[in-house]
C-alpha cells in the first residue's frame, strides 16, 4: 500500500518544504513544480493508517459533489474567514489544512494578497477539485498529505486556516503536535472542529 505526496501549483519556490519530506527534491534545495509529480512513500503498519486510509477513500469518493452538500462544511468556513477581520498580520504563507475542495482559498487570497496558499488534504480526489478553481497566475500550490505529518519546514507558516479537519483524525495528539511546529512564533492557528451551529464555536491560537 502506498500513500502518496502530491505537489500542484504554479511554479514558486517551495523552502516552506520540510527538509527529509517525501515532498521535498533529493538535494532540499528550491523547488519549483509545474507538473503535479508525485513521489510514494510508506505509512506507518498500524491502526492509525488503516483509518487514515478508510478517510482518504471516503473522501475521494465524495469529491466531486462535494461542493452540492457542504452545508455544515460552509457555514464552519464562513464563519472561520470572520474571525480573519480583526486579525492584523502579514502574512507570506498561509496553509488550509484539510483544504478539501479548496473553497477557502480564494477568500484566503483575496484577505492576504501577498501570501501563498498551500492546500493541504489527504485526498488526492479533493485536491484535483480544488485545482479545478485556481485563477491561472494564483499564487497556490497543493500538497497531498497526511495532517499528522506534514511536509512543511519547523516554523515555516504565518497561518494555519483548518475547518473541520479535527474529527477526521485518528491521531489528534499528533495533529496538535504538527499545529505547534509548523507556526512561526508569532504565526496563528485558526480552526474549527465542527460548524458554530452545533456549538464548537471557532478558536484561534
Amino acid at each position: 500500500m502506498l500513500h502518496t505526496c502530491s505537489l500542484v501549483g504554479a511554479s514558486a519556490s517551495t523552502d516552506y518544504l520540510r527538509h527529509g519530506s517525501p515532498c521535498a527534491p533529493p538535494n532540499l534545495a528550491r523547488f519549483a513544480d509545474k507538473t503535479g509529480n508525485v513521489i510514494a512513500m510508506n505509512p506507518a503498519d498500524n491502526n492509525a493508517a488503516l483509518r487514515t486510509t478508510d478517510v482518504r477513500r471516503r473522501f475521494d469518493r465524495a469529491a466531486a459533489q462535494f461542493d452540492g452538500v457542504d452545508f455544515v462544511h460552509a457555514v464552519a468556513r464562513d464563519s472561520l474567514l470572520a474571525r480573519l477581520d480583526p486579525i492584523t498580520i502579514d502574512a507570506r504563507i498561509i496553509v488550509d489544512l484539510g483544504c478539501a475542495t479548496g473553497s477557502a482559498c480564494r477568500p484566503l487570497t483575496k484577505r492576504f494578497r501577498r501570501a501563498r496558499i498551500i492546500a493541504i488534504d489527504l485526498s488526492l480526489r479533493m485536491l484535483e477539485q480544488a485545482n479545478k478553481k485556481r485563477p491561472r497566475f494564483a499564487k497556490t500550490s497543493a500538497i497531498q498529505a497526511d495532517a499528522t505529518t506534514v511536509p512543511l519546514a519547523d516554523h515555516s507558516v504565518d497561518l494555519i486556516y483548518s475547518n473541520m479537519l479535527l474529527p477526521t483524525t485518528a491521531q489528534p495528539a499528533s495533529l496538535f503536535r504538527e499545529f505547534a511546529r509548523v507556526p512561526r512564533k508569532d504565526g496563528f492557528f485558526l480552526f474549527a472542529p465542527l460548524a458554530p451551529a452545533l456549538h464548537t464555536p471557532p478558536s484561534v491560537l
